[in-house]
């Protein structure tokens, strides 16, 4: 379960890079349009499972998805 802990630790750079990646978009490609390499890329995405507990890029999209809309129903 993700945690609100886990959530208050993932950066606004590895949420736009996960955004990128989420729409099907390239590790070079990403790169590209954020001014980092690749490998940059990788080590954000890395980083961001580990601090969900992701099994995958699709496992990470789907678990800040739901996050964020418990947290807008809270707000509500």
């Amino acid at each position: 379960m993700l945690t609100p802990s886990a959530i208050e630790r993932v950066t606004p750079r590895q949420l736009q890079v996960l955004a990128y990646i989420g729409d099907g978009v390239s590790y070079a490609d990403t790169a590209r349009a954020l001014g980092i390499s690749p490998h940059t890329v990788h080590k954000h995405i890395q980083h961001l499972r580990e601090i969900l507990s992701a099994r995958s890029n699709a496992h990470a999209v789907a678990l800040l998805w739901q996050a964020s809309r418990f947290y807008l129903m809270g707000r509500s």
